[in-house]
């Protein structure tokens, strides 16, 4: 995390190593080697990303994932891939893709197991099919506020930021206390600079339930200040 100072400080040591004073490192690549080895699975597992769990190569696309996990963890208050031992939770990571879309072959005119489709697909960084997916999810049922909601989050990861505000304010038309959905058309003016828009949102949320909800999605208001 980043101090007020503007210092960063690391707050997880889970995969930290005490190295003996004999131990001389004289290089990052040895101390790399010191910490792990080619093709090793490291980390917490329920959120790990699945180039991560296949031990592949990581860059900061797999801290997006995980960091996609705990979000929505702190909004539904349980973890998206988590099962009864830590392999079945790293197969669930690799294979609700598939399963999602199998269920859609076996529902094919659902729009909740398609917006879940897109879901998934979001949480993998598969934004374009993701909102293919979901735009298609649409022509099922144009007033589905998860489908529109998920919309928004696929758009706005894209730097969409007019598509994501237009199925935002679709999302809130079709369900009025959609409380989610404002919290995110807030931050979303906000990213496409349209400032007052974002306050005026702020602004209505602050004496609402809104506020709360944030804190638990990881308060994407803080942006709109």
């Amino acid at each position: 995390m980043i101090t007020s100072r503007g210092q960063a400080k690391v707050m997880d040591f889970g995969l930290s190593k005490v190295i003996s004073k004999s131990q001389v490192v004289e290089s990052e690549v040895e101390t790399e080697a010191l910490l792990s080895t080619p093709g090793a699975i490291m980390g917490t597992v329920p959120y790990m990303s699945p180039e991560q769990v296949r031990g592949e190569v990581l860059d900061g696309s797999s801290d997006i994932f995980s960091f996609g996990v705990v979000l929505y963890e702190m909004l539904s208050g349980r973890q998206p891939f988590a099962s009864e031992s830590s392999a079945a939770t790293a197969s669930a990571i690799l294979t609700r893709i598939a399963e999602a879309k199998r269920a859609r072959e076996v529902d094919p005119l659902s729009p909740g197991v398609n917006a879940n489709v897109g879901w998934i697909l979001f949480f993998a960084r598969q934004y374009d099919q993701a909102i293919e997916v979901l735009k298609k999810t649409l022509e099922l049922d144009r007033n589905y506020d998860l489908t529109l909601n998920y919309l928004g989050y696929a758009y706005t990861a894209k730097g969409m930021y007019a598509e994501a505000i237009a199925a935002y304010q679709q999302a809130i038309k079709a369900r009025g206390d959609n409380t989610e959905a404002q919290i995110y058309l807030g931050a979303a003016y906000a990213k496409a600079g349209e400032r007052e828009k974002a306050q005026a949102i702020l602004k209505r949320l602050q004496t609402s339930k809104g506020v709360r909800l944030a804190r638990r999605v990881g308060d994407p208001l803080r942006q709109l200040r």
